[in-house]
């Protein structure tokens, strides 16, 4: 057989691949459109904003009054709680299938042992920082009795930050913030410095904020699906990102989708690496 011959061969064989390739590769979100033939994404597929999600306006408060003698405030009873002034020590939540609600006013808390808010136990937690409320969350190096628990916030179910104010997140042990489910941010104006990953959301994360600062040594927007179908995405969406990150900007172990906003990204090692899909939109990325 002539060179040629080998060359057209191994042509066809290729287009083949690359068919089934893609076709191997669909998602069950993505839409034609009949008209202009252009895929689209049906965004509600990936996942569902509640109204426990977007809900920043609660009543019936019961107020957390900070003392020094007390280390850590164990929430055991579902409801919404509100909490403002300084502290240094740790809001536990442990209220197995059920709802919290905190409304962070101007709060500054610092943990000396552990994260600074550990959802050990919950069906949802809900942080909201109100409009004109400044927050300021930190850990230290230090977690003899914490070490599961690897996030200056950590959730070990579903957790969803909104608000309009500002919340700054320091992770001096491991993450900034972390759930073992879904991470969702939502309106606030939000910085985290951390020593490992910025943000990290096993299930998936979500991003609807105003202002996204992440600095980090390790990952900025982090997920890692367990065994679960369509978990470990990363959805981008609304107001302006930057992430300078020591090894990757965004890794994800599901598709990313980055729509309707501005992200700069800056990974060593690299910017956004995921085993799904890059869905992006032109002209989001800077």
């Amino acid at each position: 057989m002539k060179i040629q011959q080998y060359k057209e061969v191994f042509l066809a064989c290729m287009s083949v691949i690359l068919l089934f390739g893609l076709i191997g590769c669909s998602s069950d979100n993505e839409i034609m459109d009949k008209d202009t033939g252009v895929t689209k994404i049906d965004y509600n597929q990936i996942y569902t904003l509640s109204e426990v999600d977007t809900t920043t306006m609660v009543e019936n408060l019961t107020e957390i009054v900070f003392e020094d003698e007390q280390e850590v405030y164990l929430i055991e009873k579902p409801g919404a709680y509100l909490l403002n002034g300084e502290h240094e020590g740790q809001i536990q939540i442990d209220v197995q299938d059920q709802i919290v609600h905190l409304i962070l006013e101007d709060v500054n808390l610092k943990s000396y042992n552990g994260p600074a808010i550990y959802v050990k136990s919950a069906a949802k937690a809900v942080i909201t920082v109100p409009e004109d409320s400044s927050c300021i969350l930190m850990d230290s190096a230090y977690y003899a009795n914490y070490t599961d628990a690897k996030g200056c916030i950590y959730s070990a179910s579903d957790l969803t930050i909104n608000g309009s104010g500002m919340l700054q997140v320091y992770g001096y042990y491991k993450d900034a913030i972390r759930s073992k489910d879904v991470l969702k941010i939502l309106g606030i104006n939000l910085a985290v410095k951390a020593k490992d990953n910025g943000l990290r959301g096993n299930d998936g994360v979500v991003i609807q904020t105003e202002t996204l600062e992440v600095e980090c040594e390790g990952t900025g927007i982090y997920t890692e699906k367990e065994k679960k179908t369509n978990q470990g995405f990363v959805d981008m969406a609304n107001g302006t990102v930057w992430i300078i990150a020591g090894e990757y900007g965004i890794k994800a172990s599901e598709n990313i989708y980055v729509h309707d906003c501005k992200v700069d990204i800056e990974g060593i090692i690299q910017n956004i690496v995921c085993l799904g899909k890059q869905y992006i939109e032109e002209g989001c990325l800077e």
